[in-house]
């Protein structure tokens, strides 16, 4: 999750007099600032965080890195301290600004086989926003970030279906700056934005994400650079990606009143998988993300 500039204080005000408790491991690229308690967790974190970055960096074709902060807070000490700035739901976030990447124990530990994706998705944020050099929207941001981490999630694809069917579909724009609030609102916020990169990508290549990053940075603006680098403007995009999800889920549209939907839905999970299965094998023999 990218976190706003505006909680930026305090937690560099908590890294930087943490009165003896917290320790520091440092390699090529990070810096991780842990509680004495965690080192094992920290190392874990500095082995995740040194692959996923160089992976993603070479994917974004970048030949520079800034060193990256990461901080793990127990989650009683996140709770007192950023409770009121930072959303109850979230168990890590990026601060690209400051090249600072925030992680909450146990939140973002709970799943061992999770920490990997987490930390690819928020190294991807500062990676991403260091790319750019501006504003960037949300639902790009957050979307390439799920889209660079890889996290497979097989409910996600139910869950799009069913805010295509119901036509609960949220629009770009009212995901520009900022994601709802709501646990269940802001899961489709996130699961729209990668569908906009999957189209993306299928529509204009699998280059498509560094071209938009880069004439973004060369306009300094994000508008401008979508238009550069895909050849249409935003509202066009939209359309057209609106279009392609209907056409994905058609089934869903035309039984959604049918006791039948069930079935729909899971011959539409099953196609999703094997769609995605048939996209990594070609990927070892095509210019796709990098495995």
């Amino acid at each position: 999750m990218h976190l706003p500039f505006s909680v930026l204080t305090c937690l560099l005000l908590f890294i930087i007099t943490a009165n003896g408790q917290t320790r520091v491991l440092s390699n090529k690229y990070f810096d991780i600032y842990y509680p004495t308690s965690r080192a094992t967790v920290a190392e874990q974190v500095g082995a995740y965080g040194v692959s996923e970055l160089e992976r993603i960096s070479r994917n974004l074709k970048l030949t520079t890195v800034e060193r990256i902060t990461v901080s793990i807070l127990e989650e009683e000490e996140y709770r007192k301290q950023y409770a009121d700035h930072l959303p109850e739901w979230g168990v890590a976030f990026a601060v690209p600004d400051k090249n600072l990447i925030l992680l909450i124990f146990p939140g973002s530990f709970r799943k061992p086989s999770r920490l990997r994706f987490i930390m690819a998705h928020e190294v991807a944020h500062i990676l991403i926003h260091k790319q750019a050099a501006t504003f960037i929207p949300r639902w790009f941001d957050e979307g390439v970030a799920m889209y660079l981490s890889r996290e497979p999630n097989l409910i996600d694809e139910m869950q799009l279906l069913f805010a295509v069917a119901i036509g609960g579909i949220i629009p770009l724009p009212s995901i520009e700056h900022s994601f709802p609030e709501t646990g269940r609102r802001a899961r489709l916020a996130y699961i729209e934005s990668v569908s906009t990169i999957v189209f993306l990508i299928e529509e204009f290549g699998p280059s498509s994400i560094t071209q938009i990053l880069q004439a973004t940075r060369e306009a300094n603006d994000f508008r401008a650079g979508f238009i550069k680098a895909t050849g249409i403007d935003l509202p066009q995009f939209e359309m057209e990606w609106r279009t392609w999800i209907r056409k994905r889920f058609a089934f869903a549209v035309i039984l959604r009143p049918n006791l039948l939907f069930a079935a729909a839905a899971l011959f539409v999970l099953v196609f999703g998988i094997l769609k995605k299965l048939q996209r990594k094998r070609a990927s070892s023999i095509d210019e796709g993300i990098e495995e």
